[in-house]
């Protein structure tokens, strides 16, 4: 019963943390990115993964502790039946941060790989899929990265993955808040003035 309640606890756990982010990268890009690159990386990737499925139809692992729990993950599968090749949820996470370091973040880069690499050990120690499915899902999902890019590359030209990134919008709005205080600074001088030159 233990192992059971800890077996969901670190799956549960996981699975929110890796569909809160997923989530909150497309948020920031649907706010701030100036280009489709992490929409059509994950759109080919996904699509790829769905023909494989169909293709190549391969059983889990046997004695797999991983699909024991039915826990809802948007992009986390635990459902036995609808087993594919390689694992949707962690070529998304290479491709979303991937895409955060292109935007010169490279914490939340980092905080992606991290998930990457503890979903990977999860899916191994838990039987949920073979070693081979793990290194093609990760190395997929940064292969249809680069070649989305270089593709928006050519057709639209480097300038156009230039993004206005979090940070950049961020010093600009220091930048302005800093600017309204010398306004304000100056409308106070000229205040005083003019009741010093009316009081003359």
């Amino acid at each position: 019963m233990v192992h059971k309640n800890i077996n969901f606890l670190i799956k549960f756990f996981f699975s929110f943390l890796i569909d809160i982010n997923i989530i909150y990268t497309l948020i920031v890009w649907s706010i701030y990115s100036t280009n489709i690159r992490l929409i059509s990386s994950g759109v080919t990737y996904v699509t790829v993964n769905i023909m494989i499925k169909f293709i190549h139809i391969q059983k889990p692992p046997e004695n797999t502790a991983f699909y024991m729990h039915k826990i809802f993950s948007i992009f986390i599968n635990y459902n036995k039946t609808s087993y594919s090749f390689y694992p949707m949820g962690i070529g998304l996470l290479i491709i979303c941060g991937f895409e955060w370091k292109r935007n010169n973040n490279n914490i939340y880069f980092y905080f992606f790989i991290f998930l990457f690499f503890s979903e990977s050990f999860i899916l191994i120690v838990m039987k949920g899929n073979y070693l081979h499915e793990i290194f093609t899902s990760g190395l997929t999902g940064h292969y249809f990265f680069i070649i989305n890019e270089n593709i928006l590359k050519t057709c639209f030209g480097e300038n156009y993955l230039n993004n206005m990134n979090i940070t950049d919008i961020d010093d600009k709005k220091i930048e302005l808040n800093a600017n309204k205080n010398k306004l304000k600074n100056k409308a106070q001088k000229i205040k005083i003035e003019l009741m010093n030159l009316n009081e003359t």
